[in-house]
């Protein structure tokens, strides 16, 4: 079932299950910088993730390994295969609270009367785990401690000198599950 919230500037309608720290929210963009959006967790998310529904643009992913100065898109084309980017109004500059999510204007489409959807996620011990780390061009790659074994991963380059693309990838273990 979902519920509006009116923790934020604008009302939100919610679906949150907090036992797995996801929640699905909807709302109408105002267009506003420094809109506060209430996600319905009760704690602090690592990730989330706006998408207008009324235009074809990207995802805009705000994740906390990066932090609210930058955001990482995740769209068709060559939206998505750079690291992230950064700005000072994606994210109003501001980093996510245990009530609210800040949305700012700049490459999102935010504009007024916009349907727009967000998907938020925060850690739940021994279910789910929110990083980054630093690889170190070795064969067997970098260790990540994660306190359990992970049924899906996904990775995201996010900055340094590698050629190439910057794709997303997603792994888990149903499809060749290897370790």
């Amino acid at each position: 079932s979902t519920s509006t919230l009116t923790d934020g500037s604008v009302n939100t309608t919610v679906q949150a299950n907090t036992d797995a720290g996801f929640s699905i929210m909807t709302f109408v963009s105002d267009q506003q910088n420094g809109t506060t959006l209430a996600h319905g967790l009760g704690v602090k998310p690592s990730w989330f993730i706006l998408k207008s529904l009324d235009e074809d643009n990207a995802f805009y992913h705000y994740h906390r390994g990066v932090g609210s100065g930058r955001y990482i898109s995740w769209g068709a084309g060559s939206l998505g295969n750079s690291g992230s980017e950064a700005t000072t109004t994606v994210w109003g500059n501001t980093d996510p609270t245990s009530t609210v999510i800040t949305a700012g204007t700049g490459s999102m489409s935010l504009d007024s009367g916009h349907n727009i959807v967000g998907y938020t996620f925060a850690e739940v011990e021994g279910f789910s785990k929110f990083g980054k780390y630093q690889g170190n061009d070795a064969t067997d790659g970098t260790f990540v401690y994660t306190g359990f074994s992970p049924a899906f991963v996904i990775l995201k380059y996010n900055s340094g000198s590698a050629g190439g693309t910057k794709n997303w990838y997603m792994y888990d273990n149903k499809r060749s599950p290897n370790n």
